[in-house]
């Protein structure tokens, strides 16, 4: 201390102002968790998947391979700053977040579909198959199950397990209703259980009110 003046210690670089604001922004940054489901804004587009700003530091990628769910033409037409929905596969990879849209859309589906069971509403679904206990039926991207006793507009000889050709020849579940793959159904939902993928429709409860 000299001529009456006060000495300060030099300010050092790790407490400057701009030092400060990027600690608070890093601190900012979302922590990722495995199996969330995120919203974020395309960053850009290659041909090996979708670049998202996730509120991350760093920013997230979908595979292409976990973006079966959106079809040509949605792909298409995406473009920077366009937003998504995303599940966390893998918040600590490397390379960064590793996310997948269609897992996302997944996790929706069974949200959508347990609100639909809670308010015993109707909803279309697509028929993606059958076998010989009834129909696989996809409603909100969530494959579910008409069992054949609640089914109403799909006749039961359709199940038969004998073919009307000479010899009676067992027909393969690949060949039971081949011909109704892709029409719908309007069902309600009667069971919903997330932890075994288990989704239970009924055609009979949404056309007998």
């Amino acid at each position: 201390m000299t001529n009456g003046s006060i000495w300060m210690p030099p300010e050092t670089q790790d407490n400057s102002p701009q030092d400060m604001q990027q600690l608070l922004e890093e601190m900012d940054f979302k922590i990722l968790r495995r199996g969330e489901v995120v919203e974020g804004s395309v960053m850009r587009v290659d041909s090996d998947g979708v670049f998202l700003d996730i509120g991350h530091k760093e920013e997230g990628f979908v595979p292409l391979g976990e973006m079966k769910t959106i079809s040509k033409e949605e792909m298409v037409k995406l473009s920077e700053g366009d937003s998504l929905i995303a599940f966390v596969m893998r918040p600590d990879s490397k390379d960064g977040p590793i996310l997948s849209v269609d897992r996302a859309r997944g996790e929706e589906g069974w949200r959508d579909i347990q609100k639909l069971m809670d308010q015993d509403e109707p909803v279309e679904g697509v028929i993606a198959g059958f076998n010989r206990g009834g129909c696989i039926l996809e409603v909100a991207n969530v494959q579910g199950f008409v069992p054949m006793s609640q089914l109403i507009t799909i006749s039961r000889d359709l199940f038969k397990q004998e073919s009307s050709e000479p010899g009676g020849a067992n027909v393969s579940e690949d060949s039971i209703g081949k011909d109704l793959i892709g029409k719908t159904l309007t069902v309600k939902v009667l069971e919903v259980n997330r932890s075994r993928n288990r989704a239970i429709f009924s055609e009979r409860s949404a056309l007998q009110e």
